[in-house]
């Protein structure tokens, strides 16, 4: 996994001798599981650009603007990690799930320096 301070950016995708290829949670073929700080349980996919989207939430679970997302602890990442904030929420009442926009919590595009955690 890769992180800045407690903020969780991407997964490690390949290794070279000096330098690794990182999948960012932006890009549109990321999905990690996660959910927001009241336990909301969602899938979240990279969405082209800077954003991300939290996907598959039931409809009668509450998804609020501002609320931190992150890490669920499932898929060998650990729980808790911060991912980003909710931004907006998509709720159409003909649809089984709903969703919500995440942007991170640091601008992606300015990184210059992160950690990289091996297992």
């Amino acid at each position: 996994m890769v992180v800045l301070k407690d903020i969780f950016i991407g997964k490690v995708e390949s290794l070279k001798d000096k330098s690794s290829l990182v999948k960012l949670l932006t890009d549109p073929e990321s999905k990690v599981l996660a959910e927001t700080e009241a336990k909301v349980k969602g899938v979240l996919i990279g969405d082209f650009g800077s954003r991300m989207r939290l996907t598959k939430v039931l409809l009668d679970e509450k998804l609020v603007a501002g609320n931190l997302v992150f890490t669920s602890g499932e898929e060998g990442l650990p729980k808790g990690m911060v991912i980003g904030k909710i931004s907006k929420v998509k709720r159409l009442e003909a649809e089984l799930f709903q969703e919500a926009e995440v942007e991170p919590l640091i601008d992606i595009n300015k990184l210059e320096m992160v950690f990289v955690r091996v297992n």
